[in-house]
């Protein structure tokens, strides 16, 4: 298993440094000084610990996977965070697209045992601890929220 404190899931070479660990299911050749692994972000069990994570990256991932197998990533991802964790999912909203409706995000995110704590320029900050409100890392401010946190708790094994 990998001590990962950052994950890049899905990159599709959209690469990411400073310590992040790359995960691709496909076959990808690295750029030199990028951790890259060949891993499919719905079946990462077998390679990250759980809790071991302080942030999870996942840029227009989670539209490419079937719809009935969306509430199972997202649980799997938000039960790698550390307490404290935050999943930064960047989905596309574009008009017509099945990921249109913020509604829909909060739902499905509230289904895997998460709350979007906040959103700016479609990145939803998503956390599944009450107390990760106040410390935004892209420095946005809590009242600028254009989602309201969803009252829900931790990870379910459900």
């Amino acid at each position: 298993m990998f001590p990962a404190l950052k994950l890049n899931l899905g990159c599709g070479g959209d690469w990411m440094g400073n310590g992040v660990l790359n995960l691709d299911r496909d076959h990808l050749r690295a750029p030199e000084g990028m951790r890259y692994y060949r891993a499919d972000a719905e079946d990462l069990a077998h390679y990250i610990e759980t809790a071991s994570a302080d942030e999870i990256w996942a840029k227009n991932l989670l539209e490419e996977i079937p719809a009935a197998r969306r509430i199972a990533a997202l649980r799997l991802w938000l039960s790698l965070l550390t307490p404290g964790g935050k999943l930064f999912l960047k989905s596309d909203l574009s008009e017509g697209s099945d990921m249109s409706d913020p509604a829909d995000l909060s739902d499905l995110c509230a289904l895997a045992g998460g709350r979007i704590a906040g959103r700016k320029d479609g990145l939803l900050i998503v956390v599944s601890d009450a107390s990760n409100m106040s410390d935004l890392s892209d420095g946005s401010d809590p009242s600028d929220l254009c989602l309201h946190p969803q009252a829900k708790g931790g990870p379910s094994d459900a």
